[in-house]
């Protein structure tokens, strides 16, 4: 899934998709729902989770493929941070977090779904 959101005066495209828990495994050394999961039982780690998600999936809209992504660093990550105000990604964090887990969504049918023990 791609979108654009405002980080403050500034349009960022992001984009979601199959790549991205991978992505932010091979920069950050998270597993993203592992991180969601205890990072709301620690609050306070949840913004900084966050700024990671919105890192990796920032940079997949801006590079393009996986390939352009997976050279990526936690100085690449300063790097940008730098760039923006951490607040107001911190801001839109619904609308980022939305964008992830849309992309986790199936649209699929289970096979199964129509059989006698599905009733």
């Amino acid at each position: 899934m791609r979108t654009e959101i405002y980080i403050g005066e500034t349009k960022i495209p992001f984009e979601a998709t199959a790549m991205t828990d991978h992505m932010a495994d091979k920069v950050f050394n998270i597993n993203i729902a592992y991180s969601m999961q205890h990072a709301s039982e620690n609050e306070d780690k949840m913004p900084e989770l966050i700024r990671k998600i919105a890192f990796i999936m920032a940079k997949r809209a801006e590079l393009g493929g996986w390939r352009a992504v997976e050279n990526l660093t936690e100085e690449d990550f300063f790097d940008w941070l730098d760039s923006l105000d951490s607040y107001e990604i911190e801001n839109n964090a619904e609308e980022i977090l939305g964008i992830y887990m849309q992309n986790k969504k199936t649209s699929v049918t289970p096979k199964n779904a129509q059989s006698p023990q599905a009733e």
